[in-house]
Order: structure tokens, then sequence, then C-alpha cells
């Protein structure tokens, strides 16, 4: 196995770990509640005939979708700062 698949074995894996978690740890993430949540009692407190325009995007099960996205985003942004820093980190050891 080349050391390419393995990173990319490994990734995947913790990937697939942190959604995981995500899905079914539902007691770590009940107590966050979002700012759109936030601002939907706050504003129905305010007025309360007010219905909004949309609902949740619900992908997973409701409360656990934002967490599971935010945490991919999460995952997108360090593997881009990853691949930068393994590719700099190359360039420097093969100029020596």
């Amino acid at each position: 196995m080349t050391k390419s698949k393995k990173i990319i074995g490994l990734t995947l894996m913790s990937v697939l770990l942190l959604i995981g978690l995500q899905v079914f740890i539902p007691a770590v993430t009940s107590q966050f509640t979002g700012t759109d949540d936030q601002s939907v009692e706050l504003i129905q407190s305010i007025q309360p005939d007010y219905t909004p325009w949309f609902e949740q995007l619900e992908l997973f099960s409701g409360e656990h979708s934002e967490t599971i996205l935010f945490a991919l985003q999460c995952f997108i942004g360090l593997s881009i700062i990853a691949f930068y820093v393994i590719k700099k980190h190359r360039k420097t050891v093969k100029s020596y």
C-alpha cells in the first residue's frame, strides 16, 4: 500500500468517524442551540404571530444536521490547510 493511499484511507475513516459520532451521540450536541433557533424564539417573543418563511435543512436527524455540516466544513478547511503545509514541506525537503 502506497503512502498516499494510506493517507486517503485514514482521512476517509476519520470523516466517517466524525459523522458517526455526531449522528449516534445526541447527548453531546443537544446542549447547543443554533443562532437560527435563538433568533426565531426572540422574534416570536416580540411578535407572537410570526411564522418563518423556510424550515430548517434536515439531512440526518433534525438538530444534528447543522452540527454534521459544520464538522464537514471544518474537515474540508483543515484538509486544504494540511495539503498546503504538506506540499510546502515536500518542496523544501526536495530543495536540500
